[in-house]
């Protein structure tokens, strides 16, 4: 017998529930990585504009006067990010629009079931909305950009809002670099705002950024990634967190300990 998605998603849902009320440990990682092909399938169309991104981030870099501009490729991560997230499940409508006063970008909201089965296995327990800015700007997210993420999270959407995302070409100031031999030992500029904000007010603020983007096409990538930066936001391993993600065990371990973790 043949099932559809939608059933296919819900016995899912109903097994790692399952799994879950009968661990007296909670649910482990295994079964929530195998799941997340099912919690995140990249739109079909999302390949073809990440390559026009990687094409126009090139002419703007080597400034050809057929490049686009900032916010020209703002619009395109937008758009880029709207058909990330309507890939993940549960979710009810996303949408754009112009308050009275800041504009969000994107708010991805769901008031199903498989949103909230969701938003549990991603630590946001009780999210109804995901508030989505986008940064197509040369230099890395500042403080006060962040700060404005913040105000808006913590104050506008006070009740609903459990999560915000930057989708960005360059990071946020502060954070760990990806090709740094070290680990980040100290915080300061918006890496410090992201810690501040997480303690005060419990609702994490992650940062997506290019290379983390080109990630999205493979099924359960984005799942996958919002695990893990929310549950850095909380650990703050002083390591960069995201792409790649092709191994879904990690072991962030000294060596001494590293070596025992070795069939």
């Amino acid at each position: 017998m043949a099932y559809s998605k939608e059933e296919i998603e819900k016995h899912l849902i109903q097994s790692i529930k399952m799994l879950k009320e009968s661990s007296s440990e909670g649910l482990s990682e295994g079964p929530i990585n195998n799941a997340s092909a099912i919690l995140y399938t990249p739109d079909k169309k999302l390949s073809d504009y990440l390559a026009k991104l990687e094409i126009e981030i090139d002419k703007r870099n080597k400034r050809l006067p057929d490049a686009l501009s900032n916010s020209g490729i703002g619009k395109l991560m937008e758009q880029i990010a709207f058909l990330c997230f309507k890939g993940l499940i549960g979710y009810s409508e996303i949408k754009s629009f112009q308050s009275a006063g800041p504009q969000y970008d994107l708010i991805v909201t769901g008031d199903s079931v498989e949103w909230a089965f969701l938003c549990e296995l991603l630590l946001i327990n009780g999210c109804k909305d995901i508030l989505i800015e986008v940064k197509a700007e040369k230099n890395p997210i500042k403080d006060q950009q962040f700060a404005r993420l913040c105000s808006l999270l913590g104050h506008n959407l006070s009740s609903s809002g459990g999560l915000g995302v930057f989708f960005s070409l360059k990071g946020a100031s502060g954070f760990p670099d990806r090709n740094s031999p070290t680990r980040q030992r100290s915080l300061s500029d918006a890496r410090l705002r992201q810690a501040i904000f997480m303690a005060s007010c419990k609702k994490p603020i992650i940062v997506f950024d290019i290379d983390d983007i080109y990630q999205l096409t493979k099924n359960g990538s984005l799942f996958i990634m919002l695990r893990n930066k929310i549950r850095d936001v909380e650990q703050l391993s002083g390591l960069a967190v995201g792409a790649p993600i092709e191994n879904l065990k990690q072991c962030d371990l000294p060596k001494h300990l590293l070596e025992l973790t070795v069939h």
